[in-house]
């Protein structure tokens, strides 16, 4: 019951008690895979859905790391770990984690672009083209391998390279999100409108593309000047419609609100989403004539912050 979506929380009754739960179901069987991948995955749920709270990460660790004293062979387990302990910066802990797992399951390739980052993390690059290497190996073309080549590049200073790697991957998987991600990130670094929308046209394509990536995408695409990126404003405007309205089907979004306010589109859409902005204070009055977006996203001036 704890992981059962709640509405009235708008996810998970509670991640924390499920955790609980889900660890003693782990001690009770450690031999039953049920229970451990539960447990991985609402690890990393938690932490993901409050990516700022130090102590969900720290109790999230806790459980796993009690998990696999119970249960050491479940990779499940271990390969959460390793994110968790790469996430906090313990590249050394992330790497004994991924190499235990390696031990009984050398055949899931996520374990050895975990090996990789851990060794990336701590400034050893050989050693993560050797991770990246085995596992090519034992799986060809593999995405998240495939992706986290590209971040090895980037660490190298081969943007060029990198950018390959990203779209090679999204070849082989095209809503991957790491790989959507990190070409993203490049577009935003690197201020270059072109890849931006090549990533928004990529992410629209394709279904099930996480919704965490599509409001990224949304906003990174959104925020560009009129004009700046190559394709014509009409295909633009659709994109990011389609962009905010597959957001919104997630829960209230104000960005991709507004944007489906201000889009020529369903009036059914626009009358909704304006009445949910309109809810949060996130609508002005609009006179005849007047551009521009609602008086209370506008940066504020100087002269307005003193």
């Amino acid at each position: 019951r704890c992981i059962l979506h709640n509405p009235l929380r708008g996810g998970p009754h509670d991640r924390l008690a499920a955790l609980l739960h889900l660890g003693r179901a782990v001690a009770d069987a450690p031999g039953t895979r049920l229970p451990a991948s539960r447990l991985a995955s609402v690890a990393l749920d938690a932490v993901l859905a409050q990516p700022t709270d130090t102590k969900v990460a720290a109790a999230s660790l806790r459980a796993l790391e009690r998990a696999i004293d119970d249960a050491p062979t479940h990779p499940d387990l271990r390969e959460a770990a390793a994110a968790l302990r790469h996430r906090a910066g313990d590249h050394d802990a992330a790497e004994a984690h991924v190499l235990a797992a390696l031990e009984t399951h050398p055949e899931r390739p996520r374990l050895y672009a975990l090996l990789s980052e851990a060794r990336r993390g701590r400034g050893d690059l050989a050693g993560a083209e050797e991770a990246i290497d085995r596992g090519l190996a034992r799986c060809p073309l593999e995405p998240s391998l495939l992706t986290e080549r590209g971040a090895l590049a980037l660490a190298r200073g081969e943007p060029d390279v990198a950018r390959a790697r990203f779209s090679e991957a999204l070849e082989r998987a095209p809503g991957h999100p790491a790989a959507l991600l990190s070409l993203l990130e490049m577009g935003a670094r690197s201020s270059d409108p072109a890849l931006l929308e090549e990533v928004a046209f990529r992410a629209c394509a394709v279904e099930g593309v996480p919704v965490d990536v599509l409001r990224r995408t949304l906003r990174l695409y959104g925020g560009l000047a009129s004009g700046s990126a190559p394709r014509a404003a009409s295909e633009r405007a659709g994109c990011l419609r389609r962009l905010a309205e597959r957001v919104v089907r997630d829960g209230p979004d104000p960005w991709a609100e507004l944007t489906l306010a201000r889009a020529p589109s369903s009036l059914e859409l626009r009358v909704g989403a304006r009445a949910s902005l309109a809810s949060r204070g996130l609508c002005a009055r609009q006179r005849p004539g007047r551009r521009g977006p609602p008086r209370a996203l506008r940066a504020r001036s100087p002269s307005d912050r003193a």
